[in-house]
């Protein structure tokens, strides 16, 4: 039996040898009176051996596992932390689960060129570094070439138009900070700085809500209007053939609204849902001679107009002045008749009646009165009279060719 105090510190001196690597030793001897325990060796999760072990010390356990252990290692004893050259609780029962958690060393680089090494049982960098380094749940490790990165966690503040967001993190981006805060950037939306840039330290993130919607506009298309001949249709005969209706356009703009404002509008196109159809008015090309008596005898006219007549003579020309010339050089006296320039064009030298004044010829030209068709008829001095009146101008027969007839009067 090893009952002396040096009988254990020999114990323990050959476990430290094992943990300096100079192998598992010999098997410990049994301790009279103690009843052996079925111990099930577990390292990092896998098992390694079961031992039977009557001695006092767990550390006997791993060295007959042919399992060293080393400073910072951690060993749970049926799920508990204990340390192995402890000896065994009372309550350890007769099987015993002995795990062994084998610590390993983490190197870390902080911010500004700061480096570190620990040596610890860990499941993460964090989980290592804790005692070791002012570490937030918000900071962020990355692995390169063995080396832990630390980047460690700062006040973030993300604004959006609904709302203000403020944690402590740590990001690689600003797009990286908004995942880790859970404000996402929906279709066109977008932040300031941008995604891709990195995090900024003390400037909040802007984050704008950006739709976009079509509108329509519908537009009016003005109609055409057209005049036709109706060569069945009596001279100075109007009609409409056909009524004018307006077309209808419709533009498509695509609106952009930032923040619920709008910010940018953009032409998309633009469709004609209905074409215009143009107001045509027709009027008529056909001559017709008719007979009418008068007191001045039966006369045979190919074209009636409802004209205002006045009178003028040699001295009522106006201006001041007495002029007996006519823009065809003929006389003025009785039975010259002027008209606008227009009609002369078209009308010089034609012979026409008018009741009350009797037979003339269309042989000179003046001012008219704007907005009536007007004749002005020639007196001499002496036997002028006034006119200011409505009435009938005919056009005596036989008609001029077609070519010179002007069929709608100006």
């Amino acid at each position: 039996m090893w009952r002396a105090p040096l009988a254990w510190a020999l114990v323990l001196t050959g476990l430290v040898l094992v943990a300096l690597g100079t192998g598992v030793g010999r098997a410990p001897e049994p301790t009279p009176g103690l009843s052996a325990r079925q111990v099930l060796v577990r390292v990092d999760g896998r098992d390694v051996a079961t031992v039977a072990v009557s001695s006092p010390w767990p550390a006997d356990a791993l060295t007959l596992a042919g399992v060293p252990w080393f400073p910072g290692d951690e060993v749970r004893l049926n799920g508990l932390p204990w340390e192995p050259d402890r000896t065994w609780p009372e309550d350890a029962g007769l099987a015993v689960l002995l795990d062994l958690r084998r610590a390993r060393l983490w190197r870390w680089q902080g911010p500004q060129g700061a480096r570190g090494a620990t040596r610890a049982v860990a499941a993460s960098p964090a989980e290592a570094l804790a005692l070791a380094l002012p570490l937030h749940p918000g900071d962020l490790w990355s692995a390169q070439a063995g080396v832990w990165h630390w980047r460690p966690a700062r006040e973030v503040v993300v604004r959006t138009p609904q709302a203000e967001h403020r944690a402590r993190l740590a990001a690689f981006s600003v797009g990286h900070a908004l995942a880790r805060l859970r404000v996402p950037l929906l279709g066109l939306d977008g932040v300031t700085p941008a995604e891709t840039e990195p995090l900024p330290a003390g400037v909040p993130l802007q984050v704008h809500r950006v739709t976009e919607t079509w509108v329509s506009r519908q537009e009016s298309i003005p109609y055409d209007n057209e005049v036709r001949a109706l060569p069945d249709v009596e001279l100075d005969t109007v009609q409409v053939v056909q009524e004018g209706r307006p077309g209808i356009k419709v533009r498509w703009e695509r609106v952009r609204y930032v923040d619920g404002e709008e910010a940018q509008r953009l032409p998309v196109g633009e469709w004609v849902v209905q074409e215009p159809q143009p107001r045509v008015v027709g009027y008529g090309t056909k001559v017709v001679v008719r007979t009418l008596d008068t007191p001045d005898g039966p006369i045979r006219y190919w074209r009636a107009v409802r004209v205002y007549a006045t009178s003028y003579s040699p001295c009522r020309v106006g201006g001041g002045r007495c002029s007996s010339t006519t823009a065809s050089g003929a006389r003025l006296q009785k039975g010259v008749i002027a008209v606008t320039v227009p009609w002369y064009r078209s009308m010089k030298g034609m012979q026409v009646y008018v009741p009350g004044y009797g037979f003339g010829r269309i042989l000179d030209t003046g001012g008219g009165i704007p907005g009536r068709p007007w004749i002005d008829l020639g007196y001499s001095d002496d036997d002028y009279v006034s006119w200011h009146q409505w009435t009938t101008l005919y056009f005596l027969a036989p008609p001029p060719p077609p070519e010179e007839i002007l069929y709608v009067l100006p």
